[in-house]
């Protein structure tokens, strides 16, 4: 995990796209930064949806790679895919390839990331 804002932001149901209103997960600006999401279960995973941030700063979210993992560190991951658009304070669809199962699913970028 990289230090920046709460992480917590990452799942707490909010659909604000504001980091300034506790809205948004905001990472430092650190080469290797990364962020897991755990989930309940393994799950079968065929997409991810990203909420970008939409007070600044969208085009960040480009070059965001997302992987399905079992375990934490990311010493077991698959690549989903990486985030291609940067739209302001919109949902953002990575899909999978079949069959990919995790329990957690975790991002990675060389700058920010920030997901809301």
């Amino acid at each position: 995990w990289t230090a920046g804002w709460d992480f917590t932001d990452l799942y707490d149901g909010s659909v604000s796209t504001s980091v300034w209103d506790n809205g948004c997960y905001h990472s430092l600006s650190t080469a290797g930064s990364w962020v897991e999401v755990y989930l309940p279960n393994p799950s079968q995973i065929s997409s991810v949806q990203i909420l970008n941030r939409g007070d600044c700063c969208a085009e960040r979210a480009i070059g965001t790679k997302v992987k399905v993992c079992n375990g934490a560190g990311g010493s077991n991951c698959q690549l989903c895919g990486t985030v291609n658009s940067g739209a302001s304070g919109a949902w953002l669809q990575v899909n999978c390839a079949a069959g990919l199962v995790g329990d957690n699913i975790r991002f990675e970028h060389n700058n920010y990331i920030q997901i809301c």
